[in-house]
């Protein structure tokens, strides 16, 4: 089906929200360490977290105004009481706190769009053994969990769990997950890429769905231990980029409209790591593109 989607943006509420204002962070066992406030300035708060291996697997997520509601280490949810959340036990279909103590398999929190309330949790799924144990290799599942924040005095409760939307070999050992906002505003695009191959698969956030996995070859195909980078979007949207010292950088442009890439160029980048990240600067050009849209209507063409 194709839908037409035409919007006038004016709203002004993307200043002061604070969604990333705090970072609980961690390693192997030791739940005791840490986490660090933006809320007015960098502050590092000594505490015991909900749960431990952060270095593996981090994600959280705040409020509007910066107020923790929750984190994920891939295996279990805590909530802001640095609690495991109501039914938040056993994500990626496990409850041995070992399966983590492994590759690093990132997860992903976006909010449900036009909703205050629901929040997707996004993780990959490793094969285990017989002992609930990790396989190492790769992930072989793409999962989603559901947060609804009304529950338990708004300490929030897992309602579904490890939902699977892609069975197949996902690259970057799960570390490659990025996402980005379509270009509506509203909706969200999630970006993964498949193992050993030039194939990336995307899906559409909507408000009354999660559509996908739409397929697409695309530019280079890397392969080897690819778990050792990383991959982002850019401020605006437009470019996406992945990086690995072995296959090096790759850029592409993303049409955020149909949630498709345009492969641009390779960056060799001379190193002598095993391992490397990557981020964009916020120069003025990705500073001013986003806000473009509070001010012009845009038209896009949506195939789902």
């Amino acid at each position: 089906m194709r839908k037409l989607i035409f919007m006038l943006l004016i709203s002004f509420s993307l200043y002061g929200q604070k969604y990333d204002n705090i970072w609980p962070m961690g390693y192997n066992y030791d739940s005791c360490t840490y986490y660090i406030d933006f809320m007015d300035s960098f502050e590092i708060f000594p505490t015991c977290l909900g749960v431990e291996f952060l270095n593996i697997s981090n994600s959280s997520i705040c409020d509007s105004m910066g107020n923790l509601l929750f984190y994920s280490n891939g295996n279990r949810i805590a909530n802001r009481n640095h609690q495991i959340m109501v039914n938040g036990h056993g994500i990626n279909n496990t409850n041995n706190i070992n399966y983590i103590n492994g590759y690093p398999s990132k997860t992903l929190i976006l909010q449900k769009p036009n909703s205050n309330d629901l929040f997707y949790l996004f993780h990959s799924e490793y094969p285990t053994n017989f002992n609930g144990q990790i396989s190492y290799g790769n992930a072989i599942k793409f999962n989603y969990s559901l947060i609804d924040m009304n529950f338990n005095t708004s300490d929030g409760e897992v309602i579904m769990k490890n939902i699977p939307i892609l069975n197949d070999t996902i690259g970057g050992g799960g570390n490659l997950l990025t996402a980005c906002k379509h270009a509506n505003g509203q909706d969200w695009w999630i970006l993964l890429p498949k193992y050993n191959s030039n194939v990336y698969y995307r899906f559409l956030i909507a408000e009354d769905s999660i559509y996908g996995p739409f397929r697409q070859e695309v530019g280079y195909s890397f392969s080897g231990i690819d778990w050792s980078g990383q991959d982002v979007f850019s401020p605006d949207g437009s470019l996406y980029i992945r990086y690995d010292p072995q296959n090096q950088a790759h850029l592409y442009d993303f049409n955020r409209c149909a949630g498709e890439l345009s492969y641009r160029q390779q960056i060799n980048v001379p190193s002598r790591s095993n391992a490397g990240g990557l981020p964009f600067p916020k120069t003025l050009v990705f500073y001013i593109l986003p806000m473009i849209p509070l001010f012009f209507s845009m038209i896009c063409r949506q195939q789902i």
